[in-house]
């Protein structure tokens, strides 16, 4: 077993789920928090089931891991596992649905043309875009096919390019690291504690975690300590972001 290696279920109608590797430093996210991960030529938002048991022969890297906490208490997250297992239904779908609606998000590829396309081509896919950028699932339906095969030796060509977008609301779990009255008296134990006093006094008493620790985050012990000493609430929040 690799603890740098997570499963993930993507929300797709496939029956598994899919093994990445996390970058180096990364912490191991728990089980039911978001990573954003490439699949294919998009990039899916998906949701951690697991540390990974077996790992294949290539792994492809977890792009950003998206939540400090699950968005699921773990009843909900044993309810989908149960519902794909004694359904055969895809991992993703089910977990999709004990998640806030906005939770699980693929990517939409969009296509455009380059600076290289002519004028003059004849191409059924530079003709379509002549009129403007399209999704890939709306090319294909005009064009009766599909057309990645043809749209990949275009692209490598230079005459087409495709974005990804992702632009579309989902939800985010923060924690919140607060100040308390009790601060003001705390005596910090060694310098990562007067370190993360400081930091949360220079930001006016309140941050989140993530933004708290982004640079250093060997100072998370330190933060938990002074959790418990009083000294320091963390609270969460759920927000509603672009991503």
């Amino acid at each position: 077993m690799d603890a740098r290696a997570v499963e993930v279920a993507l929300p797709l109608p496939l029956q598994c789920t899919f093994t990445y590797r996390l970058p180096e430093g990364a912490a191991l996210p728990a089980r039911g928090v978001r990573v954003l991960v490439p699949f294919g030529p998009r990039r899916v938002i998906g949701l951690v089931t697991g540390v990974a048991t077996t790992l294949p022969e290539t792994m492809k890297d977890v792009v950003e891991v998206l939540d400090e906490v699950p968005l699921a208490p773990p009843p909900l997250l044993d309810l989908a596992a149960w519902m794909s297992e004694h359904y055969l239904a895809p991992p993703g779908e089910c977990h999709r649905l004990v998640l806030p609606p906005a939770g699980v998000r693929a990517s939409r590829a969009v296509v455009r043309l380059s600076g290289d396309a002519s004028t003059g081509d004849d191409d059924p896919v530079v003709a379509a875009l002549r009129a403007g950028p399209l999704p890939l699932s709306t090319l294909a339906k005009r064009m009766g096919r599909d057309p990645t095969a043809r749209i990949a030796r275009l692209r490598r060509e230079g005459r087409v390019e495709v974005d990804q977008d992702l632009v579309r609301p989902g939800f985010r779990q923060l924690r919140i690291a607060v100040l308390t009255s009790a601060a003001a008296e705390a005596k910090p134990r060694g310098r990562a504690q007067a370190e993360v006093l400081g930091r949360l006094t220079a930001a006016g008493g309140r941050a989140p975690v993530p933004e708290l620790l982004r640079d250093r985050p060997s100072l998370r012990g330190a933060l938990d300590r002074l959790a418990e000493q009083g000294a320091v609430a963390i609270e969460e929040e759920r927000s509603v972001r672009p991503i």
